[in-house]
């Protein structure tokens, strides 16, 4: 199947070069490249993990206080570890992911883990806004963990952040 995919898209930007021209043709084939790599892109989970505040202990010591606490709330915690590259198809993927938490399971606590992802676009700073109207809505504490710094500068000049009810931490511990 792939060869035959190769076969008709080398076939069409052929085509296009021979009737349009050269930059026509290049055209043709960045835009069925890029159209590929986000459809093939889209099809891979963005959620690497997804605990409650049970199941997903800290590392840290913490006082018998602190652990009694931890455990009385940890099922109404979700921690959602991330992974790869998001951009706007897989974050809308995200935000109703998180909503079907919030809805049903009743979180009320949820932490985004993003060690793993390699980038966001822009898009996803307007798709996080949504989840921050439905944390809102919910009563849901919005956490975000591990954010590499160019992926912070980019939600802060996207006006995402800071903002006074997200939370950003630099780990989960």
């Amino acid at each position: 199947i792939r060869a035959h995919f190769h076969k008709r898209t080398s076939a069409l930007i052929l085509a296009t070069i021979a009737l349009a021209g050269f930059v026509e043709g290049l055209a043709v084939g960045m835009l069925v490249s890029i159209s590929v790599f986000v459809f093939n892109y889209s099809r891979l989970p963005v959620v690497r993990m997804s605990a409650t505040g049970v199941d997903q202990r800290s590392t840290v010591d913490r006082s018998a206080a602190s652990m009694k606490h931890l455990a009385r709330v940890g099922d109404v915690v979700e921690v959602v570890q991330l992974q790869g590259y998001l951009f706007f198809a897989l974050a809308a993927g995200l935000v109703e992911t998180c909503r079907g938490l919030i809805v049903r399971e009743g979180v009320r606590y949820l932490l985004l883990d993003f060690r793993m992802v390699q980038g966001v676009d822009a898009s996803v700073a307007l798709a996080f806004g949504k989840l921050h109207q439905i944390c809102s809505r919910y009563g849901v504490s919005l956490v975000l963990s591990g954010l590499r710094p160019e992926v912070h500068a980019l939600l802060s000049q996207m006006r995402f952040l800071p903002h006074r009810e997200i939370h950003v931490v630099p780990d989960l511990d």
